[in-house]
């Protein structure tokens, strides 16, 4: 997971369109870059920038002031594994879920409910302090499930914001992959990114695969 975690910290950009990255001043020399927020889907919006934000140096808990991110925003975030519509928890109970990573790769078998990456991430918390975290799902998320496995518990000097998106937009029917060209959901990632500037969601038709 070293690798996931210094691709999450290499990656601090917007994923799938979204803006997000937005870097600070660098620090003195040899020191990284500091970046302020970013937007990030699946995976890569859930234990990816987690990782990254725990274990390889992306907060510093004792002075949040100097951490690299202030602000993270999942779409669909796996942030605590998933049963893959309950594909996952078959291969689990039938001990295949390693043969299933040799072909599937290990990012497999790291997202599933319960994995060891998993439980070392919900170890101590969800969050970390001086973080906010948005999360936008969808109910009908077909891969990371059930979809409340996205949602986040705040600790201490962190805030989060879980949204499911059919509770502002009851006619959304994005799913997993369309969410990150839902027009409803971009406009959230916009608000969090830049609060001060915030428009209301208009709540346009939004369709499975399609998204809107």
């Amino acid at each position: 997971m070293r690798r996931a975690g210094a691709d999450a910290g290499g990656g601090r950009r917007a994923g799938h369109g979204s803006r997000g990255g937005q870097p600070r001043a660098p620090g003195p020399a040899g020191e990284d870059p500091v970046f302020s927020s970013g937007a990030r889907h699946s995976q890569g919006g859930g234990p990816l920038p987690r990782w990254y934000l725990r274990f390889e140096g992306g907060t510093d808990p004792a002075h949040p002031e100097r951490n690299k991110v202030h602000a993270l925003i999942g779409l669909a975030p796996s942030n605590h594994g998933t049963t893959g519509s309950g594909i996952g928890t078959l291969t689990t109970m039938l001990g295949l879920d390693r043969p299933a990573s040799l072909v599937l790769g290990r990012a497999y078998q790291d997202q599933l409910a319960g994995s060891e990456v998993n439980t070392s991430l919900d170890r101590d918390g969800d969050t970390r302090p001086g973080v906010d975290y948005t999360v936008v799902a969808t109910r009908y998320d077909e891969v990371v499930t059930p979809y409340e496995h996205q949602f986040l518990t705040a600790g201490p000097g962190a805030t989060v914001r879980n949204i499911t998106i059919q509770d502002l937009c009851g006619q959304d029917a994005s799913e997993h992959v369309s969410i990150t060209y839902d027009s409803n959901a971009l406009q959230l990632v916009r608000n969090a990114l830049d609060p001060a500037h915030a428009q209301p969601v208009r709540c346009g038709v939004s369709l499975p695969v399609l998204g809107g």
